[in-house]
């Protein structure tokens, strides 16, 4: 089942007019500074224009702004030492999660299929253009901002204009770690549906 979070966000008028974000607040004690930041960083991406609108107050001249945010239950499916997820680690996977399922068009982690039936996935993107690897090659990380990074080889690019939304989708697996903390052999891993693309071309056709 969905679990939903309420935040408060503060906001004020800059000189030239426009509504500024000085804070952003999350009521339950149970809610990590993850979400804090994914919510500010899902401010800025919005160019200015706040995505989790749903009530308005003022309070000390100030406009707080509140909104429930559904989050779906993440499958872990491993972890480093015998880790055992928890429900912060519910808390920052679902949260990465919700953030990465609001980029548009193809990501890093989304899969491509090409002409001669070879799947790779997607593990590079240089805005116009993309780089892919084996579909089960290397490690995924996904921070806190729910843009994954890609570590292991990259095969040539392809542009991202060679690319056509299947409608399909494909488990795709991700990391992060534990409690957010930084540390030798303390990754949670997860699967999620991933994206996949068709492409025109055969796999490493040099054009």
């Amino acid at each position: 089942m969905a679990r939903k979070y309420y935040v408060a966000v503060t906001t004020e008028q800059t000189e030239a007019g426009e509504e500024k974000i000085t804070h952003v607040g999350v009521p339950h004690e149970e809610v990590d500074y993850a979400i804090r930041d994914a919510l500010a960083y899902r401010y800025t991406m919005a160019n200015g224009e706040f995505v989790f609108v749903s009530r308005c107050r003022l309070e000390n001249g100030m406009v707080v702004r509140e909104e429930g945010i559904d989050l779906a239950p993440v499958h872990f499916i491993e972890t480093d030492n015998g880790l055992e997820p928890d429900n912060k680690d519910d808390s920052i996977a679902s949260t990465r999660l919700f953030l990465f399922n609001k980029f548009d068009g193809p990501r890093i982690g989304d899969f491509i299929v090409y002409a001669d039936g070879v799947i790779n996935r997607i593990c590079y993107h240089h805005g116009d253009r993309v780089q892919t690897t084996g579909a089960h090659n290397g490690r995924y990380y996904i921070g806190h901002r729910g843009v994954p990074e890609y570590s292991g080889g990259l095969d040539p690019s392809i542009p991202t204009a060679e690319l056509l939304n299947s409608g399909q989708t494909r488990l795709g697996v991700f990391w992060f770690f534990h409690h957010n903390i930084s540390r030798a052999h303390y990754g949670i891993s997860f699967e999620t549906p991933c994206r996949v693309f068709a492409c025109e071309r055969k796999h490493n056709d040099p054009r």
